[in-house]
């Protein structure tokens, strides 16, 4: 009993004090720029400027880094390969590896979207994004290689995003034709 007993205090304490680390905290905004006046503009104060604000809003991080880390590696990778083109003088590959990686992420918006609760502003940013990246590639066809499968997911992706858009929908159909695209099996 007195074993149980304690097992049951030492979860009470610890259930509590993650209680106390999830409410927010009663600073004003004054007081928590104050706070932060010394802290730099380096990531790592950056994120520690954030962790606080999650924590006086009371905000839980349920931020996955591993695949924030994944994903900075694999874009820095991305970027390295296409300055080094650059500086070979390279265009073309540049080129096509800066319009695969955006293929790419035009395809997956969809995708991340059902999955995840995004905020009105993301969704503002994705159809800004989308939206350049079509005016990009009507002006550029002779760049887009037709049955490319990233090509097949960007259109979908930029389909999706564009979906409250019939001028740019409209847009969109119009550069499929016009590369008399192949349907998807």
């Amino acid at each position: 009993m007195t074993k149980a007993l304690n097992t049951f205090v030492v979860a009470m304490m610890l259930l509590c004090s993650d209680c106390k680390r999830h409410e927010p905290e009663k600073t004003t905004e004054k007081e928590f720029l104050q706070r932060h006046r010394e802290t730099p503009l380096t990531p790592e104060g950056i994120a520690t400027i954030i962790d606080d604000r999650n924590k006086r809003e009371g905000k839980e991080d349920n931020t996955d880094y591993a695949q924030a880390y994944a994903s900075s590696v694999a874009d820095g990778v991305t970027r390295l390969l296409v300055l080094e083109a650059l500086d070979r003088g390279d265009i073309v590959m540049a080129k096509k590896m800066l319009i695969t990686t955006m293929n790419v992420s035009a395809g997956f918006l969809p995708v991340y979207g059902a999955r995840a609760q995004i905020a009105s502003e993301q969704e503002e940013e994705a159809v800004k994004f989308s939206k350049g990246y079509l005016d990009y590639l009507v002006a550029h066809t002779n760049e887009i290689e037709v049955g490319r499968l990233d090509f097949t997911g960007c259109f979908i992706g930029l389909g999706h995003v564009l979906q409250n858009s019939p001028d740019d929908l409209n847009r969109l159909t119009n550069l499929i034709q016009s590369l008399n695209w192949p349907r998807a099996r």
